[in-house]
């Protein structure tokens, strides 16, 4: 994998991250609308809760493994980039030396 393939993917997973987060604040924005209606019974309400703290739990989890995803990325970009800078390194050395 490439230092571009590395890029394009971590862009890829960043957007993600934000498309959960922005479903994260809609689950969030539903519970607190959900919790505070009175019309419905409590079995319903609980029931309600139930599904949404499931979906909230689900998207959290998701976040964190593409956080963890999108850093192990970086950490291999930064290395590949690190290594290409030693390599032109030394071939600028060897060419210097060779004339």
């Amino acid at each position: 994998m490439g230092i571009s393939e590395i890029e394009d993917e971590i862009s890829f997973l960043a957007g993600e991250c934000t498309s959960i987060l922005i479903l994260l604040d809609s689950l969030r924005n539903a519970f607190s609308t959900d919790a505070s209606t009175e019309n419905m019974t409590i079995a319903i309400k609980k029931a309600k809760e139930k599904e949404i703290k499931t979906a909230y739990d689900g998207l959290v989890l998701q976040v964190w493994q593409l956080e963890k995803k999108i850093e192990s990325l970086e950490k291999k970009r930064i290395e590949m980039v690190s290594d290409n800078q030693q390599d032109c390194i030394v071939n600028s050395k060897k060419r210097r030396q060779i004339d």
